[in-house]
């Protein structure tokens, strides 16, 4: 059974801890593009000296009124999202062409996506608009490890691609190819 008795207060020792929901303002930007921003923060406050402190979630809360203010999903919009398609984060990534890490990133709260990334991920909630991404990243438009074929040697490119010649033709041609010096011409 899990303990719920919550710990006394670190500076006065005082049981009486409890929480609740400030509205809290704070600085977002550098110098002159600098916005005061709100955003409603759960703070824990100790009844016996009035110390007050906020856990993960006051930062989790901070970050979303950030996400608001520059119009962006927040990060538990963009899993909410994921999760509707039911794909795991790797295949999410992959079909919308992020990298995984990128993706946790923004899932996490650890950084903020840019526009277009933000765009893509709210036009996959379309179910259309992702199984056309699908399509397209798993049937030829697009290339992955997992769906196209290795090139080997024969295959034939289209020309707008250049060719690499044959590593067999070089070290053959390399076997006839011999380095001599140079004569040194004297001058009197």
């Amino acid at each position: 059974m899990t303990d719920l008795r919550i710990p006394p207060c670190d500076i006065c020792g005082t049981p009486g801890i409890h929480e609740e929901i400030r509205r809290e303002e704070f600085l977002y930007g550098m110098k002159d593009e600098a916005v005061t921003l709100s955003a409603d923060v759960p703070v824990w406050v100790c009844d016996g000296c009035g110390f007050s402190f906020t856990d993960h979630r006051g930062e989790d809360a901070r970050h979303e009124a950030v996400c608001k203010h520059l119009g962006v999903l927040a990060p538990k919009d963009i899993v909410a999202i994921r999760e509707q398609s039911g794909l795991s984060r790797a295949a999410f990534a992959d079909v919308l062409g992020f990298g995984i890490a990128s993706l946790q990133r923004w899932e996490t709260g650890s950084t903020i996506q840019n526009t277009s990334s933000d765009n893509l991920i709210r036009l996959s909630q379309n179910p259309m608009t992702l199984k056309a991404l699908q399509q397209r990243r798993f049937n030829g438009g697009l290339r992955t490890q997992e769906a196209s074929p290795r090139l080997d040697s024969s295959a034939t490119l289209p020309n707008r691609f250049c060719r690499f010649p044959d590593p067999r033709r070089i070290e053959r041609q390399a076997e006839h190819f011999v380095l001599r010096p140079r004569r040194r011409q004297c001058i009197s």
